[in-house]
């Protein structure tokens, strides 16, 4: 099989049927999604040069990657594995460096084990997460306390959860990537898409929504400090989110899982979330 391969990095450039492919598989490919859309519709949405990457055969579209350099890689579904080869075989070839790789958990190990193969080079896996979307809102809010937007006032605190709660999900994060993470929140907390359960005046529970796509919107952030868990708190403030994404934004609500939290996935499974995929961000080892 000959493979093509097709290197964007203008956005203008694109073809259409890139986003047909990447619309097969919505809520798996929804950061690339997001990204495409919105750098159409507003090119200065993101700091960067953006870099999409395809791989097709006979004309079709089998794998495609997209990202903003320097960060890491968004790798869609494949709808021929054979081709992830061709696609790891280019970026060694012209020496494109990344420093890991995020998308479906087959796709990613097969990517970094032939990298590995070629370059010596080794990826570790920094996190294997469940992909859910909302199948239909099995449960309504209880109005256990009040829920707002985040206000300035409580920037300090919510800055610490986020710090928190990264540690909590992945207790081997570096400072850097702590950092990014929490410059990413802090974007969100700024356009009022960060919000806040309170009981008597006391913030007990925090979650976001973003990544807007046409179709869909996620949320995440989602954090109850230890002494607050088992409360409910989590529950009715992911519950008024769904139903604000699905009446107020007319979209799909989606949202990632570590595999491991289970108490995490009770909830979500409980509100009516249901298993898309199992995802995973792979790190290149220094």
């Amino acid at each position: 099989m000959k493979f093509l391969v097709s290197h964007y990095d203008d956005i203008n450039q694109i073809p259409e049927i890139v986003d047909s492919y990447l619309n097969q598989q919505p809520v798996i490919n929804f950061e690339s999604i997001g990204m495409l859309e919105q750098l159409r519709e507003n090119p200065q949405t993101f700091d960067g040069i953006l870099e999409c990457i395809v791989v097709s055969l006979n004309r079709e579209i089998q794998i495609v990657t997209c990202r903003i350099r320097p960060h890491n890689i968004l790798i869609s579904h494949s709808k021929n594995r054979s081709s992830i080869s061709t696609l790891t075989e280019y970026f060694i070839e012209t020496e494109i460096s990344i420093p890991g790789i995020y998308g479906p958990l087959v796709e990613v190990e097969q990517f970094t084990n032939i990298w590995k193969e070629l370059s010596g080079e080794e990826f570790r896996t920094s996190d294997e997460f469940l992909q859910y979307s909302l199948n239909n809102l099995k449960i309504s809010s209880h109005l256990i306390g009040d829920i707002s937007t985040a206000k300035h006032e409580q920037k300090e605190l919510l800055e610490g959860w986020t710090k928190e709660s990264i540690r909590e999900i992945i207790p081997d994060s570096t400072d850097e990537f702590v950092l990014s993470c929490t410059t990413s929140f802090l974007k969100l907390l700024n356009l009022n898409n960060v919000f806040v359960l309170t009981v008597e005046n006391l913030p007990v529970s925090m979650a976001a929504i973003s990544g807007q796509t046409k179709t869909m919107q996620a949320i995440n952030d989602v954090y109850t400090p230890p002494e607050f868990r088992g409360k409910g708190f989590a529950t009715e403030l992911c519950v008024f989110l769904c139903d604000y994404i699905l009446n107020d934004c007319k979209n799909t609500p989606v949202l990632w899982v570590k595999a491991t939290n289970h108490a995490a996935i009770h909830i979500y499974e409980k509100i009516g979330f249901e298993k898309v995929a199992e995802m995973t961000l792979n790190l290149k080892q220094n």
